[in-house]
C-alpha cells in the first residue's frame, strides 16, 4: 500500500489523507496507518488540536478533531522533496478550513440573533438568557467534508455547529420548549 501511496503521491502531488482515501481506496484506518509509520511519506498539520470534554466519556477529554478526521481532513501528505508544495496546500487547505469556519459562524450569530430577537419580543432576555459558540468553529477547525451525524445517521455537510443556550432558572418553560 505505502508504494501505490507514493506513486499518487509523486504522479499528483501533495494531497490530504482524504484525497489519498478517495483515490486508493480500502481500510481508511489501515491507510492511516500506512502513512503515519512510513518514513517515506511527509506529512504536513493543518489548523489547531485542542482538548475537549466527552459527555459520552464521563470524567474524560479527548482530541479534537479526531486522530481519523485529522488525517482526512488537516493533515496534508506528500513525499521527500515536496516540501514547498505541501507547505502551499498546507496553506491552501488552511484557508479553506478558515473560510469555512466564517460562514458557520455568521449562520451560527444570525440564527442566535433571529432567537434572541424573537424570544425578546415577548420577555426581556437581556439579563437573562446568555448564547454560546462552542466546538470547531471558535477554533476555525470547522469543515464541509460530508459525514454521518451520530444522532440522526443522516448525511451532514461537515462539522455541527455547537450552540449552547443557558437561561435563568425563572426563564418561563413555554419560551423554553419552543
Amino acid at each position: 500500500m505505502e508504494k501505490q501511496i507514493l506513486k499518487l503521491l509523486e504522479r499528483s502531488g501533495p494531497m490530504t489523507g482524504g484525497e489519498v482515501w478517495e483515490h486508493v481506496g480500502g481500510n481508511g484506518l489501515l491507510l492511516w496507518r500506512t502513512c503515519s509509520l512510513s518514513s517515506a511519506i511527509v506529512m504536513g498539520p493543518v489548523g489547531t488540536r485542542y482538548l475537549r470534554l466527552d459527555r459520552r466519556v464521563p470524567g474524560f477529554g479527548r482530541l479534537s478533531p479526531s486522530i481519523f478526521r485529522e488525517f482526512l481532513t488537516y493533515r496534508v501528505l506528500g513525499c521527500a522533496g515536496q516540501e514547498d508544495a505541501i507547505r502551499e496546500k498546507c496553506e491552501r487547505v488552511e484557508r479553506h478550513i478558515e473560510e469555512v469556519s466564517r460562514v458557520k459562524l455568521d449562520l451560527a450569530y444570525h440564527t442566535m440573533t433571529s432567537l434572541a430577537s424573537h424570544l425578546d419580543s415577548e420577555l426581556p432576555i437581556e439579563k437573562r438568557v446568555c448564547f454560546i459558540i462552542a466546538g470547531d468553529i471558535v477554533y476555525a477547525m470547522a469543515h464541509d467534508v460530508p459525514r454521518p451525524e451520530r444522532s440522526t445517521g443522516k448525511m451532514v455537510k461537515g462539522s455541527d455547529m455547537d450552540i449552547v443556550i443557558i437561561v435563568e432558572d425563572d426563564f418561563p418553560e413555554s419560551l423554553m420548549n419552543r
